[in-house]
């Protein structure tokens, strides 16, 4: 009969280099801030007066 033991996997030795992480976590932080500022965007947007972000980003593009 054929016996199917589970083989061990064998372990990679490398990791990601430092300049890697930092860019996940940049990446990461800046995703949550855009999101915060998106967020903020849309409850200033009834309001009578723009601030000085919203004129900032109409100025942008």
């Amino acid at each position: 009969m054929n016996d199917f033991r589970p083989q061990a996997v064998p372990t990679i030795g490398w990791h990601y280099d430092r300049m890697a992480l930092a860019l996940h976590w940049i990446s990461a932080l800046l995703l949550v801030l855009m999101t915060g500022l998106g967020w903020y965007m849309m409850e200033i947007e009834h309001t009578p007066r723009p601030s000085r972000i919203s004129s900032c980003i109409s100025l942008w593009g």
